[in-house]
């Protein structure tokens, strides 16, 4: 086995190099855009879950992926549990009420753990002919 001509500082100096040399990769928990105003009575909201990746809402960042996707499996559990037609407004229509809460299902269901460098997080232009 060779021995190492660096010694326990050059050993340290190695390391702290190679990990300055990894990229550093935030994760972002991102959830689709609200409508403003909602078309809705009451102001029940609706998310626009069509809408490309870069225009969504930034809801946390993370620095590992498994703790963005465990907040995310939380929150989509809480909003599940939650957002039941109690708590619609009064005066509110039933077919009002169920469609926010489909589109809310639908935007959580939909929200996603990004990495900061992902692609679809940059508006590109469309070519012109």
């Amino acid at each position: 086995m060779r021995k190492s001509r660096c010694g326990k500082y050059g050993t340290i100096l190695k390391r702290m190099w190679h990990a300055a040399a990894l990229p550093l990769v935030v994760w972002y928990l991102l959830v689709p855009p609200l409508i403003e105003p909602s078309p809705l009575s009451g102001s029940l909201p609706l998310m626009d879950y069509k809408e490309p990746m870069f225009k969504w809402k930034i809801e946390q960042k993370f620095d590992h992926y498994d703790d963005c996707y465990h907040s995310l499996r939380e929150k989509v559990s809480q909003v599940w549990a939650q957002y039941t037609p109690m708590h619609v407004p009064k005066n509110t229509s039933k077919a009002d009420a169920d469609q926010s809460r489909t589109s809310v299902l639908l935007g959580w269901f939909s929200a996603a753990c990004v990495a900061n460098d992902d692609p679809r997080l940059t508006a590109t232009p469309t070519p012109t002919p």
